[in-house]
């Protein structure tokens, strides 16, 4: 009932993306090589289908107080992003820039229960992921939390990453119940 809700209202955003050119001092926008550059710098924005990705991450900021993504490939031509499920990511540090760090939890491919679909997430993610999940799981890393790279990993915590509605999640519930009461007098 609650991510129907918020799904609802989710809908109802618009984003979309703002190119602002900035050529050096004393250069023209109407120079063929930066118009070059600035039309191709506009096709990669519209490549990145903001308003799909941004209502994506609104909405699982607000279900899940936080949202955890992944760059899976960055090339010109290219921006693919792999949500990462929020349950095994936590976030704690921040880097120089002020950036959430992301850790996750290499426990998550293990709840792939099937080999082949496992080789397949782990061939999906960037390579980094594959290489600690060897390692965690053949006992060459310790620690089975990975902290994902701050230039590949994705975060827009929402408040303090706890999801917004959940305190009202109680009294939804003892509502549906006095509803389901009341109709049975």
């Amino acid at each position: 009932y609650y991510k129907q809700i918020i799904t609802h209202y989710a809908t109802i955003l618009n984003y979309a993306g703002l190119l602002i050119p900035n050529p050096s001092i004393g250069k023209d926008l109407s120079t063929p090589h930066i118009q070059k550059k600035y039309y191709s710098a506009m096709d990669y924005v519209e490549h990145m289908h903001l308003p799909v990705f941004l209502t994506n991450c609104a909405l699982r900021a607000l279900i899940d107080g936080a949202y955890y993504g992944v760059l899976s490939e960055i090339d010109k031509h290219l921006f693919v992003t792999i949500d990462l499920p929020a349950e095994y990511c936590v976030t704690r540090f921040k880097d120089a820039e002020g950036n959430d760090i992301i850790e996750f939890n290499l426990a998550y491919f293990n709840s792939i229960s099937d080999i082949e679909q496992r080789k397949m997430a782990l061939a999906a993610y960037p390579k980094e992921f594959a290489k600690a999940y060897r390692d965690w799981s053949k006992g060459r890393r310790a620690s089975q939390w990975f902290i994902v790279p701050s230039e590949v990993g994705i975060c827009f915590p929402l408040f303090d990453g706890r999801p917004p509605f959940a305190s009202i999640i109680p009294a939804t519930i003892a509502y549906d119940d006095a509803v389901a009461t009341n109709r049975e007098r």
